[in-house]
């Protein structure tokens, strides 16, 4: 025998509201610009963050553990496609954040990480039909992305007039350190040399670091090989350089 069960019309129509009252907040939480990764790439990035951490740690001897699910996250680019781009920040006091790509399902380490993995990233980021200044600030964008600081707050001395960034007017190009330059290849290629500075944001003396990259492009645009050398710290005041990465 089939039980029958009586439906009254106004519990009908509370459970209606109540689906219809639902029906935003699952679709906040599903559409395509939410910026909170899938739980899957939430733990993988928290994990890969902490792992990374704890391995920087043991190296000054400090056997701290860092649990993965205090790793915040914070998308720091705007999506180009398929690919996001994250920081990654640990709960202890004057310590980098780590940033890292999430393209087709996979994790690419980048600022942070002992290797930053720019040839991965950079089939993303780069047009095959680049002209050489769509090279140029792409080599930027790849040089922010390797940056140990988390590119927090960052200048390109070549790349704004000096009179608008006090830090670039502050650092002193060496007499070693090449100048910045942009070199075609007999093969149609590109070698794009520029500077950066970083600041370090999460240390106590906030001073700031140059590094020289060097970035060799195919002339279908591709990323054949990169470089970076580390420069003398120095320490500046004035105005926050308004190339940051966000």
């Amino acid at each position: 025998m089939t039980a029958l069960v009586t439906i009254r019309p106004m519990s009908m129509v509370l459970a209606l509201v109540a689906c219809l009252m639902l029906i935003p907040a699952c679709a906040a939480d599903t559409k395509p610009n939410d910026r909170a990764p899938d739980p899957v790439t939430k733990v993988d990035l928290q994990a890969i963050a902490a792992a990374r951490a704890m391995t920087e740690f043991s190296a000054w001897g400090d056997q701290s553990v860092v649990a993965p699910n205090s790793v915040r996250l914070e998308e720091v680019l705007p999506r180009r496609g398929s690919i996001r781009v994250w920081r990654a920040w640990i709960q202890r006091d004057h310590w980098h954040p780590y940033t890292m790509a999430v393209a087709d399902g996979a994790v690419i380490a980048l600022g942070g990480f002992e290797a930053p993995e720019l040839n991965r990233v950079a089939p993303f980021l780069i047009d095959s039909s680049a002209d050489i200044k769509q090279l140029v600030a792409m080599a930027r964008e790849l040089a922010k992305l390797a940056d140990p600081s988390g590119a927090l707050n960052i200048a390109f001395p070549m790349a704004i007039p000096v009179d608008d960034d006090s830090v670039a007017l502050s650092w002193r190009r060496p007499t070693s350190w090449p100048s910045d330059t942009t070199i075609s290849s007999f093969d149609g290629g590109w070698q794009i040399r520029l500077t950066m500075l970083t600041q370090e944001t999460r240390s106590y003396s906030q001073h700031w670091t140059p590094f020289l990259f060097v970035f060799k492009f195919d002339r279908e645009g591709e990323l054949k090989a990169w470089s970076r050398r580390i420069g003398e710290p120095f320490g500046a005041f004035g105005q926050i350089p308004p190339a940051r990465m966000r």
